[in-house]
């Protein structure tokens, strides 16, 4: 509905150029993505500035993708050059900044975030139309970074919320990545697929990461049925065995992966916490 209504717009104000009204209106088109990992933000960010570019607002359509450390430097005058040098790339595009609300330190001590906050609030005024920004990251976490800065909150003029997938999407979407690369399941794998996938989903846990996580689950069964294939007698190899993903496959790549999630999380709370310690005591 959102790009019906750019192209509607667009369309109007060309009718009014035709009719000799000339005016400086123009779209404002940056964004905030609001989503857990894996729902899509990226890819459709991508699209995006295929989109913009097709109807006449950007020149290029390019998405420039960076985070916090892309942005912010460690001494006096680096973030400024490294804030400049992504918006020149991102001209005539989209800059799109994951994680935006890791920008902002909560609490004090030197940080430069701010600065880079600052350079881009003002590049988004100099160089209006010239290119969009697109801010990304987890709800919560996104709401609290907009509703500390009024100059960001005003910036962005188009919210849109990139719900979890289901586990009925995320079967699908398992079931796209084996198609696309010439690989079966049988009905009993993916009943034991959905099953797997509906505990994962009942489960609210910021680490699981939605199609990531199926597409990594999707590559670790590709490993388990190399594995498996690998030790079968001869006689049993053939087409089928070559290409069919069966439940021992599932179940071990549900295992590893998950085992890989866990001891991903526990790095993330450990960094956590000591960040919040140096916050506090105010010292590196």
């Amino acid at each position: 509905h959102s790009l019906k209504d750019f192209i509607t717009y667009l369309d109007f104000i060309n009718e009014r150029k035709k009719s000799g009204i000339e005016t400086e209106e123009s779209i404002s088109a940056n964004c905030i993505f609001l989503g857990n990992p894996g729902t899509g933000k990226t890819s459709i960010a991508r699209l995006l500035g295929k989109f913009f570019k097709a109807i006449g607002l950007l020149e290029n359509g390019h998405v420039i993708e960076v985070d916090r450390s892309n942005l912010v430097g460690e001494y006096i005058g680096e973030t400024a050059q490294k804030t400049e040098k992504v918006i020149n790339q991102a001209l005539g595009g989209i800059l799109f900044i994951d994680e935006a609300y890791s920008l902002k330190k909560e609490r004090g001590g030197q940080d430069f975030g701010q600065e880079a906050i600052d350079i881009i609030l003002k590049r988004m005024e100099d160089y209006k139309n010239k290119f969009f920004v697109i801010a990304a990251g987890y709800p919560e976490l996104m709401q609290n970074f907009l509703e500390s800065n009024p100059g960001l909150k005003s910036r962005f003029t188009h919210n849109f919320t990139f719900d979890d997938y289901s586990a009925v999407e995320l079967t699908e979407i398992f079931k796209i990545f084996a198609n696309k690369e010439k690989y079966s399941i049988s009905n009993e794998t993916e009943a034991l697929l959905s099953e797997r996938l509906e505990k994962s989903t009942s489960k609210p846990d910021e680490s699981f990461g939605n199609a990531r996580f199926v597409r990594n689950l999707f590559n670790q069964s590709k490993v388990e049925l190399s594995k498996r294939y690998q030790s079968l007698d001869e006689n049993e190899k053939d087409f089928s065995t070559l290409s069919t993903l069966n439940i021992e496959d599932i179940t071990s790549a549900f295992a590893i992966i998950e085992n890989r999630s866990g001891a991903e999380v526990q790095d993330k709370k450990a960094d956590r916490y000591l960040n919040d310690i140096n916050n506090l005591v105010g010292l590196e």
